[in-house]
């Protein structure tokens, strides 16, 4: 059975987040997502999102779990939730330690757990019908002498969370609704870190494999140049494994000359080693969409059943394309997948 099909909007205004939802909505896809970035508020795109459309779910990849308090979190979605009538997907992830530290003033200590204390209480929040609402945790204390929601669209949100290592992987099977995978997984790392962690959590808490949705974000360009497709996605993805979190997945399949020369593009970044930094060898592993219409139909027939969900990532000008480019890359990208 094929996945679903999602879209994550990368676009720098407001407008043409709007304008991504709407066509894709036309387009007969599953869902349109929306990411946070410092120069991004992921609830203000949702929002405009969900004002847009009327049937496509929306989703947050991601949203950063510990730069709001818990409660604001929980009311930020359940707001989002009830203007889109009860559409929205829920995607946390901890984020990196510079990002939190250094892009919101917010410190970054314990990941896992204190993830897990930020669901339990949305989920609480979200659940309570009335009356004093309480929590005292490790990390957070609440005291709300008369809890009352109104208008709520429904009584849980689906949480997704977006994790790579094995140990968050597991947070995410014993808590998650679903996992939200990084863009930099390869299939290996998928298949042999990614599979076996999440089902370790699934068991420890008892679960069942259904219980946990697979959705995966993919590097996604579309060109009537193979070649030109390439690069840009090559430039993507070395944006994304630069970051030291993900080396992980380099060193499991003992990549050091790609991360050496991954690492020495962005110092300072230089487009053509961008390029030239991702190998033939990891081209043959990487879960990405590449090239022509054509080409990349054929590679959705190998990739979707893989996950429940395929959320197609497109190079957004301020890491991947042009500004000139990015546009035509979500025509194109509508156009190849639109049912």
């Amino acid at each position: 059975m094929s996945a679903k099909i999602g879209i994550l909007s990368g676009p720098p205004s407001l407008e043409d987040v709007r304008w991504l939802a709407v066509r894709a909505e036309a387009a007969g896809f599953d869902s349109v997502w929306a990411g946070e970035y410092f120069s991004r508020n992921v609830f203000t795109n949702l929002a405009a999102m969900a004002l847009s459309t009327r049937r496509i779910m929306i989703g947050s990849a991601i949203c950063y779990a510990f730069i709001r308090s818990p409660t604001q979190l929980a009311m930020a979605s359940a707001d989002v939730d009830e203007i889109s009538g009860g559409r929205l997907l829920l995607g946390l992830g901890p984020g990196t330690r510079a990002q939190n530290e250094d892009w919101y003033g917010v410190p970054f200590e314990h990941p896992g757990p204190k993830l897990k204390e930020v669901v339990a209480i949305a989920r609480g929040l979200w659940g309570h019908t009335g009356g004093p609402f309480r929590f005292e945790g490790r990390f957070h204390k609440l005291s709300i002498p008369n809890f009352v929601r109104h208008n709520q669209a429904r009584p849980q949100v689906p949480v997704y969370v977006g994790a790579t290592n094995p140990y968050m992987l597991g947070v995410v099977g014993q808590i998650g609704d679903g996992l939200l995978g990084h863009p930099s997984y390869t299939r290996g790392y998928y298949r042999e870190v990614v599979l076996p962690a999440l089902q370790e959590g699934i068991r420890k808490a008892g679960r069942q494999p259904g219980d946990v949705q697979r959705a995966l974000l993919v590097v996604t360009v579309v060109d009537r140049d193979e070649e030109r497709a390439r690069r840009e996605a090559a430039r993507w993805l070395s944006f994304y494994l630069v970051a030291r979190p993900f080396h992980s997945i380099l060193d499991h399949h003992g990549w050091q000359e790609e991360k050496a020369a991954i690492v020495d593009a962005f110092r300072p970044p230089d487009q053509a080693k961008l390029t030239a930094a991702i190998s033939e060898r990891m081209w043959r592993e990487v879960l990405a969409l590449v090239g022509t219409p054509d080409q990349v139909r054929r590679q959705w027939q190998e990739l979707s059943p893989l996950a429940d969900h395929v959320i197609l990532l497109a190079p957004a000008p301020y890491g991947g394309l042009d500004f000139p480019d990015y546009r035509k890359n979500y025509e194109l990208i509508l156009e190849t997948f639109g049912r």
